[in-house]
Order: C-alpha cells, then structure tokens, then sequence
C-alpha cells in the first residue's frame, strides 16, 4: 500500500475543503465592513454597529471551519503513521506504551520509529514542535472546555507544553496583558485557537513535507543492500 499517496490525497481535500468553503464566510463580512447589499446599514441612532450578530456569526463559521480542518489534517498524520506501523508490524503502541500514555500519540510513534528503525525525526526537515502543536490544537478543538462559545481556546495547562509556541493563536491574543501566576507566566485571558488560511496551508505543507521525509526514511530501510 502507498501510505503516502493517500495521505496526500487527504490533505489535498483539506485544501479543497477550505478554500471552497470559507469564501462565502469571507465574502459576508466583506459585505458587511463596506455595507453591500444585502447589509446596507440601515438608518439608527443606538451607536451599535448595524449587523453585529451576522459578522459574529461569519466570523464564527470561519473559525470553526479551519477548525475542522485542522483536526481532519492532525487525524490523516495519525493515520498515516498507523498505517505505516501496521504495514511494517512495528507494533508501536505496545512497544512504546508507556510514550504512549504519558505523551500521547504523536510522541509514542516518534519514540518506537526511533527505537525500532532508528529513525530521528529529529534529522527530518520539518519543525517538530509546529506538529505537536498541531496535535494540541486539536486535542483542545475536539474537548471544549466551555459550553458558552463555539470558539476553541488553549487551556492553561498547554502553555508550559508549548513554551508559548502557540502558532494557531490569533496575534491579537497574544498581544495581551500576562501576568505572574504560582511562579510561572500565565495569561489574564486564555488565547483563541484561530486557524487562518496562512496558518492552515502552513500546516497542511508540514505534514506532506514530514510525511514524504519519513516515507522515504522507510523506504530506505526496507530496499535491500
């Protein structure tokens, strides 16, 4: 099987998905900020700006759409090194349980490529923290903490995780004002996880360029002499 390929495949869907999708949403607040039909602001006196809750809730789709993105990319990497630990019986999560368990998935299958093939991903060509952030971002889009807002938000137990690398943060959150807390830097407001086109195709480019790295790495392995 040609793990690669199909994981290409997938992440060229996820391109598809969110370039063809998120123009309606871009498109809204467009017409809003410049007052196209069908958002001509109407006549008033109250001072709020006229279509708040319509921007909001295209600003909203947007947010939850390169969400559901980005957990379909963190899902295809986890497939893909499934896949290649079922296709080479590595056995992975059995060798490496306890990585597994304390660091979860991404860290379990980097330690068993090292153990077992003597792979580093360390030796790839691809930034390793922007891949754990990627598989955080995730973890947090898939367990809300708060039933009030369909926006995701880092926790504060990820800010030592990351060492504040939080690539999927919305630049305006991270202009906020820290403060100290228990000895450690901690924010006042916990930032938003926002996944821009940028952002989002940055992301998509890691994994093909990690997973093609490793694919090849494996292949190596596998051709005798």
């Amino acid at each position: 099987m040609d793990v690669l390929y199909f994981l290409k495949q997938r992440t060229g869907f996820i391109r598809t998905l969110y370039e063809g999708s998120v123009v309606a949403f871009e498109d809204r607040i467009r017409r809003i900020k410049v007052g196209e039909e069908p958002f001509a602001p109407p006549y008033s006196e109250d001072g709020e700006p006229p279509f708040l809750l319509e921007w909001i809730e295209a600003d909203e789709c947007r947010d939850v759409l390169g969400h559901a993105c980005l957990s379909l990319l963190a899902a295809s990497l986890q497939c893909y090194l499934r896949t290649s630990d079922e296709r080479l019986s590595l056995n992975c999560r059995e060798c490496c349980k306890s990585d597994f368990k304390q660091r979860g998935w991404l860290n379990g299958y980097r330690t068993c490529f090292r153990d077992v093939l003597d792979i580093d991903w360390k030796s790839g060509p691809c930034d390793l923290t922007f891949l754990e952030a990627l598989v955080l971002a995730r973890n947090q889009i898939q367990h809300p903490e708060s039933i009030h807002t369909v926006r995701a938000k880092y926790s504060r137990r990820d800010f030592t995780k990351l060492e504040r690398k939080f690539f999927f943060a919305g630049s305006e959150d991270m202009d906020l004002p820290y403060n100290v807390d228990v000895g450690e830097f901690t924010w006042i407001l916990a930032p938003n996880i926002q996944v821009t086109r940028e952002t989002l195709m940055q992301a998509v480019d890691e994994v093909e360029q990690f997973c093609t790295w490793l694919d090849a790495e494996i292949d190596a392995q596998q051709t005798p002499g």
